[in-house]
């Protein structure tokens, strides 16, 4: 613990969203100039997140290096759903990628961040197809470091 401050921040908490990847920038010309926008259906699934996860945030933005582990369960498909599937998650390995996921959570929860996501020191990430009876969903913790 930092001499003088508080305990380190850490929170918990599962946010009931279908997890998805950063949409790639997008170029249109406009008047005659390139513009580069991100796609509505990213921007749209940010603002959920960001309204969901919000009541999770620190009282003030993490100052020091961070640890985030998340799971990312997505819907499972009916392929999956047979009697002879296993009733728990399943591991994911389809698109979207892991590191487009990673990149659409830390790029909603850049408030979090007093000097952004280049703060992050180290992720732990896993994909899984949800369990036969759950809704997909991101679970996450979130750790200040101790420096």
């Amino acid at each position: 613990m930092r001499q003088g401050c508080s305990k380190m921040f850490e929170v918990e908490f599962t946010i009931p969203i279908e997890p998805m990847g950063q949409g790639r920038p997008r170029a249109a010309s406009i008047g005659g100039r390139a513009k580069i926008y991100t796609p509505a259906k990213t921007r749209k699934w940010q603002q959920r997140f960001d309204l969901l996860s919000n009541q999770y945030a620190p009282p003030q933005p993490v100052a020091g290096p961070v640890h985030i582990d998340l799971g990312f369960y997505f819907r499972r498909p009916q392929r999956l759903m047979k009697k002879n599937d296993p009733p728990g998650a399943v591991p994911h390995t389809a698109k979207p990628d892991a590191d487009n996921c990673i990149k659409i959570v830390l790029d909603s929860i850049s408030t979090w961040f007093a000097k952004g996501d280049a703060q992050v020191q180290s992720i732990s990430v896993q994909k899984f197809y949800a369990e036969k009876e759950k809704p997909p969903r991101i679970h996450m913790i979130f750790k200040e470091i101790e420096q």
